[in-house]
């Protein structure tokens, strides 16, 4: 995390709350939408979260009986197809700050009387998550809202899973890179790393 980040993240205590949170890059944008329901927003990232960390292809020692591979390969397959598909591309990517709590974008690419984001998660996928956010704050250039998430114990716990999973992913991209911020990571998920083409 940079110091411009800390920096943010303090003067955002109120949205980001005091629990862990991530500096990333990824697409945000206002949603038409009607937000996701927080149990189906839950299962929604578990899933995302199951499919990424299960994506790694089995090392030599680890053997995989031919029919399984078969499945995955026709998984993969489907994937790509559905990928293709899609006629639209995702929104530009903005540097956002992530917690359990809240949201910031220190830009300010939000309308103001926004109640619903839609945030992508995969390069691969279409299908963004959509929140429900408490009413935007705007200072400095940068918005920021809390989610609405107060009574949903499931989506709190899955946005909690969720931003604890990207800021492990940034400390073991770190360690990989020796500690350097540069380079791309080889995973599908937006991280907390600039965003490259796909």
């Amino acid at each position: 995390m940079t110091h411009a980040s800390a920096t943010a993240m303090t003067a955002w205590r109120d949205i980001l709350g005091d629990d862990l949170a991530v500096s990333l890059t990824l697409p945000v944008v206002t949603s038409q939408q009607t937000a996701m329901p927080p149990e189906f927003a839950a299962r929604f990232l578990d899933v995302l979260a199951a499919i990424e960390d299960g994506s790694s292809r089995p090392s030599k020692e680890q053997q995989r009986s031919p029919e399984l591979e078969r499945i995955e390969y026709k998984l993969d397959l489907l994937m790509y197809l559905l990928s293709a598909a899609h006629p639209g591309q995702l929104p530009p990517p903005v540097k956002a700050i992530l917690s359990t709590t809240g949201l910031v974008l220190p830009a300010q690419p939000l309308a103001a009387d926004t109640t619903t984001v839609a945030i992508y998660l995969c390069r691969w996928l279409s299908q963004p998550l959509v929140l429900a956010l408490e009413p935007l704050v705007i200072q400095n250039g940068g918005c920021g809202a809390r989610w609405q998430a107060a009574d949903s114990v499931a989506l709190q716990n899955a946005l909690s899973r969720w931003v604890f999973r990207l800021h492990r992913q940034e400390v073991a991209r770190q360690r990989r890179l020796g500690g350097s911020n540069s380079g791309a990571d080889a995973t599908d998920m937006f991280l907390a790393t600039p965003l490259t083409a796909p």
